[in-house]
């Protein structure tokens, strides 16, 4: 298939008069700018935005945890487990799937083309159904694209066991190495398996050693929560005498495969090893205003080089520009300065740093060829509403500004993954029976 853009961002540049073509792989064939005008022509097209972090069955519980829980001791993070577990414990394999489909729907419609679903809901009801391949029958039905991070989560906290609502997160390390070969066979072209460990309080040394020399063998992404709480950065300091990612560091060789999500507390030196590297930091940062997480040192890190991505976590919302905008004011926030998150080789545009960055690290932390519009990537894209104002203007300088600032509700007209029409003038193409089953299962779980 053969398309046309009059003016289309490819990750780092403006380009006019675009022509591409699509492979039946649904990758980019060719690719040239101040072409002819021929084929599909779609306007104004910027890439699909990355999720490098999803846990899509929290998506039934958004907005379900914003009334206070304890008064006393004001609510917390661990509150919010709680309620968090409340969920996991009604929830069977087929309300699970219909819950991942709605929050995959909703990915598309907000411009999300790929998701990292970081899964630790492992087993059914009746613990003998793995929920694995309800993930990527999900995503292949809704039409995302994913990297599938099954999730290795076997203690309640160091040296404690799981508790009675956490048991259907484990999995043996054997049981979690098996479990990755059988879905390897599930796991469509286009799309990513790797491997993930919960967090450091939640698996030993020696599982993880296990399952890190699995990853090692098949040379795939690993993810994992780290330094989210300053509850579980005092725990791993009491237990191993480093806080989280200065013992990460001391006992593995951390790389360009590693993605290290959250990092929200994490000294000087951690900001470095981080940085130097070229593992790709998780910032979720609708998830962690909302659970009082904290704010990642962003600006130190980048002025080191680091890499980073953005992920809806707990979809509490999903909208990959207001993560984007908010990534941006915590900074400001937490400096008391403008304009934080910008490289000099982008003109200082905050906008376009922010796109080109967090693309190119979902990229990696997803182990794909996503998130920039070149020969030899994937073709997922979106179709900007040649309505809006900001659009109509076209002016370049100033228009990766106005899409993350300033955007407009109508922003979005049409999404693509591998050159294929998933949301057409803003709705999913499947957008009425996924809600009627996604309201169908949230009213049997209230």
């Amino acid at each position: 298939m053969k398309y046309f853009s009059e003016l289309l961002f490819d990750g780092q540049k403006w380009l006019k008069d675009v022509s591409f073509e699509v492979d039946s792989n649904g990758v980019i064939s060719s690719f040239i700018d101040n072409a002819k005008k021929e084929g599909l022509n779609l306007g104004v097209v910027i890439p699909g935005f990355v999720n490098c972090h999803s846990h899509s069955f929290q998506r039934a519980m958004a907005a379900k945890s914003e009334q206070v829980q304890d008064f006393s001791n004001n609510d917390s993070f661990w509150t919010w487990r709680e309620t968090m577990y409340d969920l996991v414990e009604k929830l069977d394999g087929a309300s699970f799937e219909k819950v991942a489909d709605f929050a995959y729907m909703d990915m598309l419609e907000a411009g999300f083309t790929s998701v990292g679903e970081f899964h630790y809901l492992h087993k059914d009801k009746n613990s003998t159904l793995l929920l694995g391949e309800s993930v990527l029958d999900s995503a292949s039905k809704v039409g995302i694209r994913i990297a599938l991070f099954p999730v290795l989560y076997q203690q309640g906290g160091i040296d404690k066991q799981l508790g009675p609502k956490q048991e259907r997160f484990y999995l043996s390390t054997d049981e979690m190495i098996q479990y990755c070969k059988e879905l390897s066979l599930k796991v469509k072209p286009g799309n990513h398996l790797g491997v993930s460990i919960h967090s450091l309080r939640a698996v030993n040394k020696e599982n993880m050693d296990k399952l890190i020399d699995f990853q090692k063998s098949i040379d795939c992404v690993i993810h994992i929560h780290i330094s989210e709480q300053p509850a579980e950065v005092e725990q791993v300091k009491t237990s191993y005498g480093k806080p989280p990612v200065e013992y990460l560091f001391e006992n593995y060789s951390v790389d360009d495969k590693w993605c290290l999500v959250h990092a929200t507390h994490v000294n000087e030196k951690e900001v470095s090893l981080m940085a130097e590297s070229g593992c790709t930091v998780g910032i979720c940062p609708i998830t962690e205003a909302n659970l009082g997480d904290g704010i990642f040192p962003l600006t130190s890190y980048l002025k080191q080089g680091g890499s980073f991505a953005i992920g809806s976590d707990s979809h509490v919302r999903v909208d990959p520009l207001e993560e984007l905008r908010l990534l941006e004011y915590s900074q400001r926030y937490r400096d008391l300065k403008r304009n934080r998150i910008a490289h000099e080789d982008q003109k200082g545009l905050v906008g376009e740093t922010l796109i080109s960055q967090t693309n190119k690290g979902g990229a990696k932390a997803l182990g794909l060829p996503v998130g920039a519009l070149k020969e030899g990537y994937y073709a997922d894209f979106i179709v900007l509403n040649s309505e809006v104002p900001c659009i109509r203007l076209k002016n370049e300088s100033s228009l990766i500004n106005e899409i993350i600032f300033n955007a407009s509700p109508r922003l979005i007209d049409d999404v693509y993954v591998s050159g294929v029409k998933k949301v057409s003038s803003g709705r999913h193409i499947k957008k009425k029976a996924i809600e009627d089953s996604y309201v169908a299962v949230i009213k049997d779980l209230e």
